[in-house]
């Protein structure tokens, strides 16, 4: 008897602990979901989302759109133009003899997700140029999740309307993920949908922000990040050289298309989080390069004749040297700082590229009157 009912006493406690467990992580979980949300809400002028479906390309931005989101690391405002462009610049078609046009084109960090317009890098690249000179214009074109193959498809879209003088494709590692040939038929339209299905503890509010802590740590966030290395595995096997090999061809369409109409063709390169950390902290991780994917890609433009501006050694010295974070720690594209150090640097290199193809030019950048 005395057995049973100790069996019994125990049982009880161990039931009154985990009550106790329990109604602890009730509390918890409601304390952040008051005072420190953690997910992420969108808000649609009119009930019409950002993205619209696009026979082609599989969804483009939708014209006129306005959409708030808001997260634990930022509030933006997202404001599409009639021309379905992330663009307050307007652009005269034809466009004016005088005029010297950058046709920019992009994913999330063309776009500027997770900042408000004037703080993204294609904005402060056009204010550092037009303080400079008073006929250069930049189109920017950037939508949220396209890839190589898509900005090839929307380039061929866009170029007889603004005629551009260069073209810039914006370029990072997980593109290699979903670039496939051109011939592959239409883009998959998923993307256009709100949201993605979330697993159980994603949905629990504590959960993720005990995550965000622990990614505030480099070392922890390269552990936790073990799914980005794919793309740096050195050496590299057959999947990743493959997807390489789509990459260089969709390149070379995109080269021989800006030949072709006489543009000149620029590669812009910014690197994932992951590997700014990596790289700044000298991290020695076995059988991965960072630099790799710089190293393949910028060896290839020399050899068929265009540009290509890696960003990665100059975000990896800043953040080696200031411990700044130039991307939001849990979405992972660039922040303020970030977008300021990349248009810094591809403000530099595009100049220098300006001026080695002044001859090659229409027509000479004008300085501003001082």
């Amino acid at each position: 008897m005395k057995g049973g009912a100790g069996i019994k006493i125990t049982l009880r406690d161990v039931f009154i602990i985990s009550i106790i467990m329990i109604g602890l992580i009730v509390v918890f979980e409601l304390f952040i979901r008051i005072f420190f949300p953690q997910d992420t809400s969108n808000s649609y002028l009119n009930n019409q989302s950002l993205g619209i479906n696009d026979e082609l390309l599989g969804y483009r931005n939708r014209p006129n759109a306005v959409t708030q989101v808001k997260s634990p690391e930022f509030s933006v405002e997202y404001k599409i133009n009639r021309d379905g462009l992330r663009d307050a610049t307007p652009h005269l078609n034809p466009k004016p003899q005088e005029n010297i046009r950058v046709l920019l084109l992009g994913d999330s960090f063309t776009f500027g997700h997770g900042n408000n317009y004037d703080k993204i890098w294609p904005v402060l690249v056009e204010q550092k140029l037009t303080k400079q000179f008073r006929n250069i214009e930049i189109v920017k074109a950037g939508v949220l999740g396209y890839d190589t193959r898509q900005e090839l498809l929307y380039l061929e879209r866009l170029f007889p309307i603004y005629t551009p003088d260069l073209v810039v494709i914006v370029f990072l590692p997980n593109d290699l993920a979903t670039n496939s040939p051109v011939a592959s038929g239409p883009t998959d339209k998923s993307v256009v949908s709100s949201k993605s299905p979330k697993n159980s503890l994603d949905m629990m509010q504590s959960f993720l922000f005990g995550k965000r802590l622990l990614i505030s740590n480099d070392r922890l966030y390269v552990h936790l990040k073990k799914g980005l290395v794919e793309y740096y595995a050195s050496p590299m096997d057959e999947a990743l050289k493959e997807k390489i090999s789509i990459t260089k061809e969709l390149l070379l369409e995109i080269s021989s298309y800006c030949k072709k109409n006489h543009a000149i063709f620029v590669v812009l390169s910014i690197p994932q989080h992951y590997q700014v950390i990596v790289k700044s902290n000298d991290y020695k991780l076995e059988n991965l390069d960072v630099d790799n994917i710089d190293r393949i890609f910028s060896e290839f433009a020399r050899e068929n004749g265009f540009y290509w501006i890696t960003t990665l050694p100059e975000l990896s010295r800043s953040y080696h040297e200031k411990k700044e974070d130039l991307y939001f720690r849990h979405d992972g594209h660039l922040n303020s700082p970030g977008n300021y150090l990349v248009a810094e640097v591809f403000t530099k290199e595009f100049l220098g590229i300006l001026n080695q193809n002044s001859s090659r030019l229409h027509t000479s950048i004008v300085p501003v009157s001082p």
